[in-house]
This record gives C-alpha cells, structure tokens and sequence, in this order.
C-alpha cells in the first residue's frame, strides 16, 4: 500500500489539479490521493475499461465540477499508476 500511495502522491501532487500549490500545505490532496489508492488495491486494472472507470473517478474526485480538465487529462493520470 505504501509504494501505491507514494506513486500516486507524487502524480497527483505533480498534476495539481485544483492548482492550489506552491501556497497549499503538502497535505493538501492526501484525502482525495488515499480515496484514489483504495479504489486501485481494490481494482483489477488490467483491463482497459477498469482504466477508464478508475480516470473518470479521479476527474470526480479531484476535478469535481469544476471540469478545468479534459477525460483525456484524467486517463493520463491514471495510466502513470
């Protein structure tokens, strides 16, 4: 768990979804990137339609409604894990 969390970390916090960094603590994603790890142990992504259901999961959690990125944003993100 704790190699997927620190993947994931560094992905998400290299994206900066919502753009809050350099002012944000460095926590500031931790809910969101511990929600994203248990989704991915609890995942069989080897498929590719677990790859996109798991991107468009991160766009709802991360992104929310705010939508400043596009699905293919999101799936991106998801394949680096």
């Amino acid at each position: 768990m704790e190699i997927v969390y620190e993947v994931v970390k560094d992905n998400i916090d290299s994206w900066d979804p919502m753009r809050f960094f350099p002012s944000a603590p460095p926590d500031e994603y931790d809910w969101e990137i511990q929600e994203i790890c248990n989704k991915i142990i609890h995942s069989d992504l080897l498929s590719e339609d677990k790859v996109i259901e798991l991107s468009v999961y991160i766009g709802d959690l991360c992104d929310g409604s705010d939508r400043l990125y596009d699905s293919t944003k999101y799936l991106e993100i998801t394949k680096k894990f």
